[in-house]
């Protein structure tokens, strides 16, 4: 309830045409930032609705982009492997497509109309999700989460309709592997790569993206192939 869609439908009272799921990701050895957000007040809906759009944090640091960047602690390439981070979203994939299944059995949904967006630990896991089950979504829009290149070309091979979010001040998730993605995309094929980079903003580039209308709009112009 925190960020994301939900946060728009329930807790700001949003009138957005989807059926939402929206799973968290379990703990897997990262008790530690549980601890960190225990003191966090807890959402809580708003007592009418619609209420004006959410203001995203921009980080002191000025906007600039550095050229000769190295990767760091939180490469995903040399700290956490081919399969993304740690603990992440790829060892859920199972649970969340049977979720899936599941609401679009016991709700009036049509299968051609899936949509897929995650943040942050959640954006590493669109792109696992939409590469290991492509068949199944309209179309994808991860936000400040990084790819396995080598497994991001299956987007390429079926011309995923893809939108891509990032922050230019993002100290976390590097704009500069969000461009190698989109970049290895474009090399394999894909003819309609959509990157879209908020310089102004970090790692949260998602209380504006989802607190607008535009990435409801475009979800909404695709059904699958």
């Amino acid at each position: 309830m925190r960020n994301g869609p939900l946060t728009e439908a329930w807790i700001r009272h949003r009138d957005l045409p989807f059926v939402m799921i929206g799973p968290q990701l379990p703990v897997f050895g990262m008790e530690n930032q549980l601890q960190l957000r225990a003191g966090d007040p807890k959402p809580v809906r708003l007592a009418s609705g619609p209420a004006p759009r959410q203001v995203a944090v921009r980080p002191s640091q000025p906007m600039v982009r550095a050229p000769d960047f190295t990767p760091s602690d939180f490469d995903v390439t040399e700290a956490c492997g081919d399969d993304g981070p740690p603990g992440g979203w790829q060892l859920c994939n199972d649970d969340v497509i049977a979720m899936l299944d599941t609401v679009l059995k016991s709700f009036r949904t049509d299968p051609d109309r899936v949509y897929l967006t995650g943040l942050s630990y959640g954006g590493y896991g669109a792109w696992d999700m939409a590469a290991t089950s492509p068949d199944r979504w309209a179309a994808v829009a991860p936000m400040c989460g990084d790819a396995n290149l080598e497994l991001v070309r299956k987007l390429a091979e079926v011309q995923m309709p893809l939108w891509i979010f990032q922050g230019g001040r993002d100290a976390r998730v590097k704009p500069q592997w969000i461009y190698n993605v989109a970049n290895a995309l474009e090399r394999a094929g894909h003819q309609s790569v959509r990157l879209t980079i908020h310089e102004d903003l970090g790692h949260d580039c998602f209380t504006r993206v989802y607190g607008g209308l535009d990435l409801y709009d475009w979800f909404l112009s695709h059904r699958r192939r």
